[in-house]
C-alpha cells in the first residue's frame, strides 16, 4: 500500500528499533494508553504479540510507514477489529521528526479508502487524549465526527479520551 509520500508494509520483527525511539520517547507516549515511555523489553514483547496476531487480522493489521524521499521511518499504523464486527479501530503513531507534515492526514486518508474496498465495514472508530490537538486535527481532516468524551478512562490512568467516528 501507499500515499502520495510514503510505502507501507506489514509491520516486521525487523521493525524493533524504529518503533523503539517511538516508544522510548517521552514527549510521544504521554499521548497513548501506556502513557510512559517503554523499555526495549516492553516494546518487543508488544511487538511479538502483534507478530503473533497479524494473520488472524488480515485483511487489517498494522503497518509500519517510510518515506519515499528518504526512506526514513515515519511511524506505525493499525486498523483492527473493534467492538463489534463491522467495525475497525485506527491507530497510529508518528516520529517527531514527521509531525506537523500532513502525513497522518495522507496515510489516514489511504487506509479510509483501502476500508472502503472492504464491503463488510460500517464505520472507523478512533480515540485520542483530549490535550492531543495535533491528533484530533488529523482525525477531523479524513473525517471523523467527534462523538464524545470518556471523563475517566482506565487505559490513560484516569485521563479523558475523546472518542470519534467515521461512517463509511
Amino acid at each position: 500500500m501507499q500515499s502520495k509520500r510514503t510505502t507501507l508494509r506489514r509491520i516486521e520483527h525487523s521493525d524493533l528499533e524504529d518503533i523503539h525511539v517511538l516508544e522510548s520517547d517521552v514527549s510521544i507516549m504521554r499521548f497513548t494508553s501506556l502513557g510512559a515511555a517503554q523499555s526495549k523489553e516492553q516494546t518487543e514483547r508488544r511487538l511479538q504479540e502483534h507478530l503473533a496476531r497479524q494473520a488472524e487480522l488480515e485483511p487489517f493489521g498494522r503497518w509500519v510507514a517510510h518515506s519515499k524521499e528518504d526512506r526514513s521511518f515515519v511511524g506505525w499504523f493499525m486498523l483492527l477489529r473493534g467492538k463489534k464486527e463491522d467495525e475497525l479501530e485506527l491507530g497510529y503513531m508518528l516520529s517527531k521528526a514527521h509531525w506537523g507534515k500532513g502525513l497522518a492526514t495522507e496515510i489516514g486518508n489511504e487506509l479510509v479508502n483501502f476500508v472502503r474496498s472492504k464491503a463488510e465495514i460500517a464505520k472507523i472508530v478512533a480515540t485520542t487524549n483530549t490535550d492531543n490537538l495535533g491528533s484530533i486535527r488529523v482525525l477531523e481532516k479524513i473525517g471523523f465526527a467527534y462523538i464524545g468524551t470518556i471523563e475517566e478512562h482506565a487505559s490513560t490512568g484516569g485521563e479523558p479520551l475523546r472518542n470519534f467516528e467515521l461512517i463509511l
